[in-house]
Formats: structure tokens, C-alpha cells, sequence
């Protein structure tokens, strides 16, 4: 059932998925963040993640951003309780010029011992899925570096499709949109 504004993401839970569940990140357990990725020397994996301090910066830009519509979860294994990454939604907006209040952003990472099995094809369906379903959406964007040929690949793989013509152009940076079928 989808609802007429983004207030049904803010107040329900996502379901779990067939091998994860998810938490709202919020002042319990957004420290958890950290210690996903405190060793991760990926390239890719936001800075912000790795350093505590950094991190609560972040969480206390994120409590004021879900007001303004964005939120995040943390992502945890359903078979050995432990979390393996965090997805964010964001840049929902009720503004209705050039349709913005019918897109929005997401964002995700996995840790690195958990990479490489999937998970991020399935946490990225599953999201998408959900946001089709239960939210006002018609289209799901995503960037990444250019160099992260694995998360434009499996970009591509998910059917988003690769847009240099409808955002601000970067030489560093590539966007992607997924529609709504």
C-alpha cells in the first residue's frame, strides 16, 4: 500500500529480507557504524565511517536529516546476528518542481569480510522493492565513484541505468536511476 507522503517510512519497519533484518540507526546503536568498518581500507567506503568522531558528527547531521526526510538502517545477518553493513534513503522531498517529491537517493555499504556474497544485490532489491511499494517514488537514484567498477557493475546488473545527461556532470562521479516499472 503506498502512502501519499514519506510519514509511512518514518513510523513502520522494513521487513526483513531472506537473509537480513533491519534497525533504524539511531542514538543506540549508530556507534555500530564504526565498528563495521574501523579497518575497512577500502577507497570507497566513506571516511566518515572508519573515525568515531567523524561518525558522530554524521549521526547528529542524520537525527536533523530525518526531519528532514532521509533515514538509514544498520543491516544485520539473520543467521549469525552480527551486522554486516547500513543502507541509507535519502533526498525525499515534497517539493514538486521537476517531479522531486517523486525520486530519491540511496546509498549503501557492506562490510568487507561480508562483500563479494551477495548481499548487496539482495539488500538493494529488497529497498527498492520496498520503496516502490510503499512509497510515492517513481525513481531510485544512485552515484558512485567512477573507479568503483564493482558498484557500477552491479548497478547495472539491477537494471539501474546509467544518466550522464540529467545530473550534474562529474568526471569523478556516476549516476545511476532505477524506474518504477
Amino acid at each position: 500500500m503506498q502512502s501519499n507522503n514519506f510519514d509511512y517510512l518514518f513510523t513502520t519497519s522494513v521487513c526483513p529480507s531472506k537473509r537480513f533484518s533491519y534497525e533504524f540507526l539511531d542514538k543506540t546503536n549508530y556507534q555500530e557504524i564504526n565498528k563495521i568498518f574501523e579497518n575497512d581500507d577500502n577507497p570507497f567506503t566513506e571516511k566518515f565511517y572508519r573515525d568515531k568522531t567523524e561518525l558522530e558528527k554524521y549521526f547528529e547531521m542524520y537525527q536533523k536529516s530525518i526531519i528532514l526526510r532521509g533515514r538509514d538502517w544498520l543491516v544485520k545477518s539473520i543467521e549469525n546476528k552480527t551486522y554486516v553493513g547500513v543502507f541509507h534513503l535519502f533526498d525525499l522531498s515534497r517539493e514538486t518542481v521537476n517531479n522531486r517529491n517523486k525520486r530519491c537517493s540511496i546509498g549503501f555499504a557492506i562490510k568487507p569480510e561480508s562483500r563479494r556474497k551477495y548481499y548487496a544485490s539482495e539488500l538493494i532489491v529488497h529497498f527498492t522493492d520496498y520503496i516502490f511499494h510503499n512509497l510515492p517514488i517513481e525513481k531510485i537514484l544512485a552515484y558512485t565513484d567512477k573507479d568503483n567498477i564493482a558498484v557500477c557493475n552491479l548497478l547495472k546488473n539491477l537494471n539501474f541505468i546509467y544518466n550522464i545527461d540529467d545530473y550534474y556532470f562529474s568526471d569523478t562521479t556516476h549516476h545511476f536511476e532505477l524506474l518504477k516499472k
